[in-house]
């Protein structure tokens, strides 16, 4: 995947997911979208080919990102969500 910086521009923060082809491998939350995009594919090696992104408000960004972990099961995340009695996630 060509990623260049300049090319992404999404100014709110979010919750994206990144895809190898139907499966998801990575769940996050981030404020600056084309950063953390950059982040994955130079500095970790990642590969994806779909991006996934939810615009949120910052207080949002946590909870749901667990959840969205809790849903769709990422392979390459190493923390996973926890469910609260209460019904709610978060991430360790």
């Amino acid at each position: 995947m060509l990623l260049a910086r300049s090319h992404i521009h999404v100014p709110q923060p979010g919750v994206y997911a990144l895809f190898k082809g139907i499966y998801p491998i990575w769940v996050g939350k981030t404020v600056n979208l084309a950063a953390r995009l950059y982040h994955h594919l130079e500095y970790e090696g990642r590969e994806f080919d779909v991006v996934w992104f939810y615009p949120l408000l910052k207080q949002q960004l946590s909870r749901v990102e667990a959840e969205l972990m809790a849903h769709v099961r990422p392979t390459e995340n190493l923390r996973r969500p926890t469910q609260l009695p209460s019904g709610e996630w978060y991430i360790q």
